[in-house]
Protein backbone atom coordinates (compact mmCIF):
# COMPACT_ATOMS: atom_id res chain seq x y z
CA UNK A 1 0.00 0.00 0.00
CA UNK A 2 1.13 3.76 -0.36
CA UNK A 3 2.91 5.44 2.37
CA UNK A 4 3.44 2.22 4.02
CA UNK A 5 7.50 1.40 4.21
CA UNK A 6 8.46 -2.21 3.81
CA UNK A 7 9.82 -3.93 6.83
CA UNK A 8 12.61 -6.72 5.51
CA UNK A 9 11.62 -10.11 5.33
CA UNK A 10 15.11 -10.89 7.32
CA UNK A 11 14.28 -8.18 10.26
CA UNK A 12 10.47 -9.80 10.41
CA UNK A 13 12.04 -13.26 11.25
CA UNK A 14 14.84 -12.08 13.27
CA UNK A 15 12.39 -10.52 15.57
CA UNK A 16 10.34 -13.68 15.67
CA UNK A 17 13.12 -15.68 16.74
CA UNK A 18 12.77 -18.22 13.06
CA UNK A 19 16.86 -17.15 12.66
CA UNK A 20 18.56 -16.45 15.90
CA UNK A 21 21.63 -17.77 14.59
CA UNK A 22 22.07 -15.71 12.00
CA UNK A 23 23.02 -12.81 14.99
CA UNK A 24 24.55 -14.96 17.98
CA UNK A 25 27.43 -16.42 17.18
CA UNK A 26 28.56 -19.43 19.34
CA UNK A 27 30.26 -18.36 22.45
CA UNK A 28 34.19 -19.76 22.99
CA UNK A 29 34.12 -23.05 24.78
CA UNK A 30 36.08 -22.46 28.13
CA UNK A 31 38.82 -24.87 27.38
CA UNK A 32 39.63 -22.08 24.05
CA UNK A 33 38.84 -19.05 26.16
CA UNK A 34 41.09 -19.46 28.75
CA UNK A 35 44.17 -20.75 26.27
CA UNK A 36 43.63 -17.05 23.91
CA UNK A 37 43.65 -15.27 27.09
CA UNK A 38 46.84 -16.79 28.00
CA UNK A 39 48.55 -16.11 24.90
CA UNK A 40 47.24 -12.49 24.89
CA UNK A 41 48.61 -12.02 28.40
CA UNK A 42 52.15 -13.34 27.28
CA UNK A 43 52.50 -12.27 23.75
CA UNK A 44 51.09 -8.46 24.55
CA UNK A 45 48.44 -9.08 21.85
CA UNK A 46 46.16 -7.79 24.75
CA UNK A 47 48.17 -4.34 23.94
CA UNK A 48 49.05 -4.52 20.06
CA UNK A 49 45.41 -6.08 19.13
CA UNK A 50 43.65 -5.37 22.38
CA UNK A 51 42.23 -8.89 22.46
CA UNK A 52 40.49 -9.55 25.82
CA UNK A 53 40.13 -5.37 26.31
CA UNK A 54 36.64 -5.28 25.17
CA UNK A 55 35.54 -8.77 25.97
CA UNK A 56 36.71 -11.73 27.44
CA UNK A 57 35.36 -14.15 24.42
CA UNK A 58 37.85 -14.67 21.41
CA UNK A 59 34.98 -15.98 19.14
CA UNK A 60 32.37 -12.64 19.75
CA UNK A 61 34.48 -11.06 16.83
CA UNK A 62 36.19 -8.50 18.67
CA UNK A 63 39.29 -10.42 18.72
CA UNK A 64 41.78 -9.07 15.67
CA UNK A 65 42.89 -12.22 13.44
CA UNK A 66 40.72 -14.88 15.43
CA UNK A 67 38.06 -16.49 13.54
CA UNK A 68 36.30 -19.61 15.53
CA UNK A 69 33.65 -22.13 14.13
CA UNK A 70 30.18 -22.73 15.11
CA UNK A 71 31.04 -24.72 18.48
CA UNK A 72 33.09 -21.99 20.14
CA UNK A 73 36.69 -23.37 18.98
CA UNK A 74 39.27 -21.39 17.89
CA UNK A 75 40.28 -22.39 14.11
CA UNK A 76 42.11 -19.79 12.82
CA UNK A 77 44.49 -17.20 14.32
CA UNK A 78 46.26 -14.34 12.13
CA UNK A 79 48.50 -12.51 13.87
CA UNK A 80 51.35 -11.31 11.36
CA UNK A 81 53.00 -7.90 11.62
CA UNK A 82 51.22 -8.09 15.00
CA UNK A 83 54.02 -6.21 17.39
CA UNK A 84 53.51 -9.55 19.51
CA UNK A 85 56.54 -9.79 21.78
CA UNK A 86 57.39 -12.51 24.15
CA UNK A 87 56.08 -15.60 24.57
CA UNK A 88 54.08 -17.92 23.07
CA UNK A 89 53.63 -21.68 25.25
CA UNK A 90 52.83 -24.57 24.26
CA UNK A 91 50.42 -25.59 26.64
CA UNK A 92 48.00 -22.75 25.41
CA UNK A 93 48.31 -23.80 21.83
CA UNK A 94 47.76 -27.50 22.85
CA UNK A 95 44.41 -26.60 24.18
CA UNK A 96 43.35 -25.01 20.64
CA UNK A 97 42.16 -28.95 19.46
CA UNK A 98 40.84 -27.19 16.92
CA UNK A 99 43.36 -24.84 15.21
CA UNK A 100 43.78 -25.04 11.51
CA UNK A 101 45.73 -21.99 10.61
CA UNK A 102 48.44 -20.21 12.43
CA UNK A 103 50.19 -17.11 10.95
CA UNK A 104 53.14 -15.35 13.48
CA UNK A 105 55.39 -13.88 10.92
CA UNK A 106 57.22 -10.83 11.16
CA UNK A 107 57.37 -10.15 15.05
CA UNK A 108 59.44 -10.58 17.92
CA UNK A 109 58.49 -14.15 19.66
CA UNK A 110 60.72 -16.34 21.42
CA UNK A 111 61.34 -20.03 22.01
CA UNK A 112 62.07 -21.54 25.61
CA UNK A 113 65.95 -21.57 24.78
CA UNK A 114 65.72 -17.86 22.65
CA UNK A 115 65.72 -19.25 18.87
CA UNK A 116 63.30 -22.09 19.20
CA UNK A 117 59.94 -22.65 17.58
CA UNK A 118 57.75 -20.92 19.85
CA UNK A 119 54.76 -22.87 18.54
CA UNK A 120 56.22 -26.05 20.32
CA UNK A 121 58.77 -27.14 22.44
CA UNK A 122 61.83 -28.59 21.01
CA UNK A 123 62.06 -31.75 21.35
CA UNK A 124 64.12 -33.64 24.03
CA UNK A 125 67.01 -35.23 23.19
CA UNK A 126 65.72 -38.41 24.45
CA UNK A 127 63.10 -38.52 22.20
CA UNK A 128 63.18 -38.91 18.63
CA UNK A 129 63.31 -35.98 16.29
CA UNK A 130 59.20 -36.01 15.38
CA UNK A 131 57.89 -36.19 18.75
CA UNK A 132 55.91 -33.15 19.34
CA UNK A 133 53.24 -34.00 21.83
CA UNK A 134 51.58 -30.41 22.11
CA UNK A 135 50.82 -30.53 17.92
CA UNK A 136 47.25 -29.95 16.77
CA UNK A 137 46.59 -32.84 14.30
CA UNK A 138 43.98 -29.75 12.67
CA UNK A 139 46.73 -27.72 11.92
CA UNK A 140 46.69 -27.09 7.77
CA UNK A 141 48.59 -24.00 7.45
CA UNK A 142 51.65 -22.37 9.77
CA UNK A 143 53.25 -18.99 8.69
CA UNK A 144 56.25 -18.04 10.90
CA UNK A 145 58.35 -15.83 8.45
CA UNK A 146 61.04 -13.26 9.56
CA UNK A 147 60.91 -14.29 13.32
CA UNK A 148 64.85 -15.46 14.29
CA UNK A 149 63.66 -18.72 14.23
CA UNK A 150 66.46 -21.14 14.65
CA UNK A 151 67.42 -24.46 14.06
CA UNK A 152 65.08 -26.18 11.64
CA UNK A 153 62.02 -27.53 13.30
CA UNK A 154 62.10 -30.90 11.19
CA UNK A 155 59.89 -32.48 13.33
CA UNK A 156 56.84 -30.23 11.14
CA UNK A 157 57.37 -32.97 8.73
CA UNK A 158 56.16 -35.78 10.68
CA UNK A 159 52.82 -37.16 8.97
CA UNK A 160 51.91 -38.71 12.44
CA UNK A 161 52.45 -35.16 14.17
CA UNK A 162 50.99 -32.99 11.61
CA UNK A 163 48.47 -35.20 9.24
CA UNK A 164 47.03 -32.35 8.06
CA UNK A 165 49.57 -29.88 7.64
CA UNK A 166 49.41 -28.34 4.11
CA UNK A 167 51.42 -25.09 4.21
CA UNK A 168 54.88 -24.59 5.90
CA UNK A 169 56.56 -21.17 5.30
CA UNK A 170 59.48 -20.40 7.28
CA UNK A 171 61.18 -18.14 4.97
CA UNK A 172 63.93 -15.47 6.40
CA UNK A 173 64.57 -16.54 9.80
CA UNK A 174 68.16 -18.19 10.84
CA UNK A 175 67.25 -21.88 10.35
CA UNK A 176 70.47 -23.59 9.77
CA UNK A 177 71.81 -27.62 9.41
CA UNK A 178 70.57 -29.78 6.49
CA UNK A 179 66.77 -30.96 6.31
CA UNK A 180 66.61 -34.63 6.36
CA UNK A 181 65.94 -36.53 3.66
CA UNK A 182 62.91 -37.86 4.70
CA UNK A 183 61.23 -34.70 5.42
CA UNK A 184 57.82 -34.40 4.74
CA UNK A 185 57.90 -38.00 3.12
CA UNK A 186 54.67 -38.84 1.75
CA UNK A 187 52.85 -35.55 3.61
CA UNK A 188 50.29 -33.58 2.59
CA UNK A 189 52.49 -30.57 2.17
CA UNK A 190 51.82 -28.44 -0.72
CA UNK A 191 53.49 -25.14 -0.06
CA UNK A 192 56.80 -25.33 1.22
CA UNK A 193 58.96 -22.00 1.64
CA UNK A 194 62.16 -22.18 3.61
CA UNK A 195 64.10 -19.73 1.40
CA UNK A 196 66.72 -16.74 2.73
CA UNK A 197 68.13 -18.53 5.83
CA UNK A 198 71.34 -16.63 5.37
CA UNK A 199 73.26 -19.39 3.34
CA UNK A 200 72.98 -21.68 6.54
CA UNK A 201 70.77 -24.28 5.74
CA UNK A 202 71.55 -26.73 3.39
CA UNK A 203 70.86 -30.56 2.21
CA UNK A 204 70.27 -32.63 -0.83
CA UNK A 205 66.93 -30.97 -2.81
CA UNK A 206 66.98 -34.12 -5.07
CA UNK A 207 66.24 -36.16 -2.15
CA UNK A 208 64.08 -33.65 -0.05
CA UNK A 209 61.73 -33.27 -2.00
CA UNK A 210 61.20 -36.47 -4.25
CA UNK A 211 58.84 -37.83 -1.47
CA UNK A 212 56.82 -35.38 -1.06
CA UNK A 213 54.77 -35.88 -4.18
CA UNK A 214 51.69 -33.30 -2.90
CA UNK A 215 53.81 -30.18 -3.70
CA UNK A 216 52.48 -27.10 -5.61
CA UNK A 217 54.90 -24.76 -4.86
CA UNK A 218 58.42 -24.82 -3.51
CA UNK A 219 60.81 -22.17 -1.90
CA UNK A 220 64.19 -22.93 -1.41
CA UNK A 221 65.90 -20.05 -2.59
CA UNK A 222 69.03 -18.55 -1.50
CA UNK A 223 70.39 -21.25 1.08
CA UNK A 224 73.44 -23.85 0.50
CA UNK A 225 71.83 -26.37 -0.82
CA UNK A 226 73.39 -28.94 -2.77
CA UNK A 227 73.58 -31.59 -5.47
CA UNK A 228 72.26 -32.62 -8.33
CA UNK A 229 68.63 -30.97 -9.19
CA UNK A 230 65.76 -33.51 -8.94
CA UNK A 231 64.55 -34.95 -11.48
CA UNK A 232 60.52 -33.41 -10.70
CA UNK A 233 58.95 -35.02 -13.57
CA UNK A 234 57.38 -37.22 -11.43
CA UNK A 235 56.01 -34.26 -9.18
CA UNK A 236 52.69 -34.03 -10.89
CA UNK A 237 50.95 -31.11 -8.52
CA UNK A 238 54.56 -29.27 -8.87
CA UNK A 239 54.15 -25.58 -10.45
CA UNK A 240 56.77 -23.30 -8.86
CA UNK A 241 60.23 -24.23 -7.99
CA UNK A 242 62.52 -21.89 -6.99
CA UNK A 243 66.23 -22.63 -6.12
CA UNK A 244 68.04 -19.54 -6.53
CA UNK A 245 71.00 -18.68 -5.07
CA UNK A 246 71.98 -22.21 -4.00
CA UNK A 247 74.93 -25.15 -4.74
CA UNK A 248 73.30 -26.75 -7.61
CA UNK A 249 74.88 -29.20 -10.30
CA UNK A 250 73.11 -30.59 -13.41
CA UNK A 251 70.32 -30.47 -15.96
CA UNK A 252 66.94 -28.94 -15.10
CA UNK A 253 64.38 -31.95 -15.27
CA UNK A 254 60.51 -30.35 -15.16
CA UNK A 255 57.37 -30.33 -16.87
CA UNK A 256 56.83 -27.61 -18.98
CA UNK A 257 53.80 -26.04 -16.55
CA UNK A 258 56.44 -25.68 -13.55
CA UNK A 259 58.05 -21.92 -13.23
CA UNK A 260 61.16 -22.52 -12.46
CA UNK A 261 64.00 -20.09 -11.03
CA UNK A 262 67.46 -21.87 -10.46
CA UNK A 263 69.63 -18.49 -11.17
CA UNK A 264 72.39 -18.05 -9.40
CA UNK A 265 73.71 -20.95 -9.37
CA UNK A 266 77.56 -21.99 -11.09
CA UNK A 267 76.84 -25.26 -11.60
CA UNK A 268 73.41 -25.59 -13.71
CA UNK A 269 74.18 -27.33 -16.88
CA UNK A 270 77.35 -28.74 -15.95
CA UNK A 271 77.76 -32.60 -14.66
CA UNK A 272 77.31 -32.88 -10.87
CA UNK A 273 80.45 -35.64 -10.84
Amino acid sequence: MAGRTAIPVLAVLVVLGVLPWIIAAAPANPGDAAAMQSIANTTGAAKSLGWGVKSADPCDGAWAGVSCDGAGCVTSIRASRAGLVGWLHAPDLSKLTFLAELDLGFNGLIGQTGGDLPLLPAPSTSAPSTSAPTASSTLRSFSANNISLSPFPDYLGSTAVFPALESLSLAGNALHGAIPAVFGSNSNIKLLDVGGQSSILTGRIDQLIAGMTSLVEVRLDHNSFFGPLPDATNLVNLRVFDAAGNNLCGVPKFASTVSVDVSANPRIGKPCG
